[in-house]
């Protein structure tokens, strides 16, 4: 049964990394370990397809009848080129992304 040292306050962990992910790592390295717990649900859209003026944020929502309704939207976390949508989407909705010009 696994105990904790009263004394550190540490109990030991044995953690599988992928291979790519062992660089720099050795057996017997402190390190701390953060375990999410539970999930949790985000609208995700590319960050190209929002648009900014000045403060203001939007993007072009397509309807059922294929026209564009412009939506002020409010960001979040950015993952990478995506960026986490707070309010302003639903989940079913579809978003364009605004031609190069």
């Amino acid at each position: 049964m696994p105990h904790a040292d009263a004394t550190s306050r540490s109990v030991q962990v044995k953690v599988i990394l992928p291979p790519d992910q062992l660089g720099g790592l050795y057996i017997g390295m402190f390190g701390r370990i953060s375990i999410p717990v539970g999930t949790i649900d985000r609208i995700v859209i590319d960050d190209k397809a929002v648009q900014r003026v000045g403060q203001l944020e939007f993007v072009d929502v397509v309807r059922d009848d294929s026209t564009l309704e412009r939506r002020f939207i409010r960001t979040g976390l950015h993952i990478g080129d995506k960026v986490e949508i707070l309010s302003g989407l639903l989940d079913d909705e579809t978003v364009a992304r605004p031609s190069a010009t």
